[in-house]
């Protein structure tokens, strides 16, 4: 095909989807015009302004797939040309009470709002116009996938021409081009040429019910790429399962993400397989034994988010990928059970999932704030915090619970509002802590809060090492670089400040935990960290093991306190002498 003819084709396939689509192109434009407008106006707006125009925007944009969804759902119903415009209207009203009421202000719950029924409406997109012919589904969505990743290679080289000539322009010619041209350019091509060009691909109704090309690429990557590699994966995930159930060591957070982007992938792949799952023994078998085989590490990730939410309670982040977790889990039994699948079950219902998820009384947010406030409640009720419904302040309270209940409040400070909390007085505030819970505010996130670090000037002095037989200078040495020689083999453990000596002869082991001696010395000098150097004779410990005598000079070591009040070091430098009797 020519250059010429190319062009020509380009340009038809626009002009086809300005003409099909062009409520949705003038979304489209039209949040890309304003958001050159904020950034260039940018200087002279206020704070509260440059939110309202950021929330319009996100409106406009948020216009894209809902009235695609309106234009999809005409055309598969061939309704007459006023209802569209009916459709269009409901739209508006929509796009108007979502910026009133539910997209307020930026914060985490409206732009999570925001994001969901971006994700419903688009997946609504694709689902609407098979809606009841449900054949050729699959090829389907791949063609709509295949040509908006086209759309998205030809965008990305359409833009990397533009900045080279104008990179040229201002290199070449002297023609001073604004960082900020390279950033129009962009949105042009992303937001004006990239949804035309899409579009015009997008099947019409009399064209859905064809039987589509299935892409070979995509089938040679499917059976002989992914399908393999999610194979032996699923393999390691029950390797690590048999190890989990024989330690009885249940993990706690990353297992569950592991599993749930696998478990995600897999569905996506067998949504994707399913028009060729006939074609051969090895893709008829992953496909019937694939979903059986998922389903118990999915139960894994589940206690091991058990454990997670028993200890933290829940929040948005859990809650999602709880709810998520859950849908695949559902799929996974449909498809081990159904004989006849009908696969857009799979964006009907995960579109209802994450519209349930952020909005009504079992969204995210209203699950959350229950969760968060029981344990704010619960643990004021332990501490005997609570009389006649109000809270009573106290100062015996273990650093873990006043870590607790700041990151309680933290949370509700960031991500709602402190008023959601009802035991609270109605003005309360971060800086009222002390005065209403007897405490200031501790951060969770800082684990070295009330650390403490010892150190004594050896320099100062002149160590007798007359009547020892080894002297070590163990300052640096890590667990992997153990001190050997024909007697002895000396280890330190930085994770957990040991020292283990291994007498070579007998085999038998000496072991020195620094924690108990940490926690002697915090308790008795408190936190004078840094500041201050310990006399010498108070850095000196002895004991006596096996015939051998070792004597540990302490240069300096380290630590913290934990939420437990427990000493745990993390920093331990010292020298060792030892004596053979």
């Amino acid at each position: 095909m020519s250059i010429l003819k190319t062009i020509k084709k380009i340009g038809f396939g626009l002009h086809s989807s300005s003409k099909r689509f062009p409520i949705t192109l003038i979304y489209s434009w039209s949040t890309a015009l304003l958001l050159i407008i904020i950034n260039e106006i940018d200087s002279s707006l206020s704070n509260e302004t440059k939110e309202m125009l950021i929330r319009i925007n996100m409106i406009l944009a948020l216009g894209i797939p809902l009235s695609l969804c309106a234009k999809m759902f005409f055309e598969k119903n061939e309704k007459k040309a006023a209802h569209l415009y009916i459709y269009y209207s409901l739209v508006i009203v929509f796009q108007v009470f979502f910026y009133l009421f539910l997209l307020k202000d930026l914060k985490m719950m409206s732009i999570s709002r925001y994001i969901g029924v971006n994700l419903a409406a688009y997946l609504a997109f694709i689902f609407i116009p098979h809606m009841v012919n449900k054949e050729n589904f699959e090829s389907y969505v791949i063609h709509v996938l295949t040509y908006f990743l086209v759309t998205y290679v030809y965008s990305l080289v359409l833009y990397g021409g533009l900045s080279a000539i104008l990179f040229a322009i201002d290199s070449l010619l002297g023609i001073n081009i604004k960082r900020e041209i390279y950033f129009y350019t962009f949105l042009i091509v992303a937001l004006g040429f990239g949804p035309a060009y899409f579009l015009a691909y997008v099947p019409e109704r009399n064209k859905i019910s064809i039987e589509l090309n299935y892409s070979k690429i995509l089938k040679i990557l499917l059976i002989y790429i992914v399908m393999p590699l999610l194979a032996t994966y699923a393999l390691i995930l029950y390797l690590y399962f048999i190890k989990i159930i024989i330690t009885m060591e249940w993990p706690e957070g990353l297992v569950s993400h592991l599993v749930l982007w696998f478990s995600l992938i897999l569905t996506l792949v067998l949504f994707f397989i399913t028009p060729i799952e006939r074609d051969n023994k090895w893709i008829a078998n992953f496909t019937k034994w694939a979903p059986r085989t998922i389903l118990p590490i999915l139960i894994m990730m589940f206690v091991s988010m058990g454990i997670r939410i028993n200890a933290y309670g829940i929040t948005e982040n859990r809650y999602y990928v709880l709810v998520l977790g859950l849908w695949i889990f559902a799929i996974m039994i449909y498809l081990s059970l159904c004989k006849k699948k009908k696969n857009i079950i799979l964006p009907i219902s995960l579109s209802i999932i994450i519209l349930i998820s952020i909005l009504g009384p079992f969204s995210s947010f209203s699950i959350s704030q229950y969760s968060q406030s029981k344990r704010f409640e619960n643990i004021l009720i332990n501490n005997n915090m609570i009389k006649e419904g109000k809270i009573v302040p106290s100062t015996n309270i273990s650093r873990g619970d006043r870590q607790t209940i700041s990151s309680i409040l933290s949370y509700f400070y960031d991500n709602h509002s402190l008023t959601r909390l009802a035991l609270l007085p109605k003005d309360f505030k971060i800086e009222d802590m002390e005065d209403t819970l007897g405490f200031a505010y501790e951060s969770p996130y800082l684990r070295y809060l009330n650390h403490f670090h010892f150190i004594t000037n050896i320099s100062e002095d002149i160590l007798d090492i007359s009547d020892y037989d080894y002297l070590i200078d163990a300052n640096y040495i890590y667990p992997e670089t153990p001190i050997e020689n024909d007697e002895l083999s000396i280890e330190t453990s930085y994770e957990d400040s040991t020292v283990t000596i291994t007498l070579i002869d007998s085999g038998d082991i000496y072991k020195k935990d620094f924690n108990d001696f940490g926690a002697m010395i915090y308790k008795k000098y408190g936190e004078i960290g840094n500041k201050d150097s310990l006399p010498l004779e108070e850095m000196i410990i002895e004991e006596e093991f096996k015939g051998y005598i070792f004597k540990f000079i302490l240069q300096n070591f380290g630590g913290y306190i934990n939420k437990n009040d427990d000493v745990e070091i993390n920093n331990l430098s010292y020298y060792l002498l030892i004596k053979k009797n």
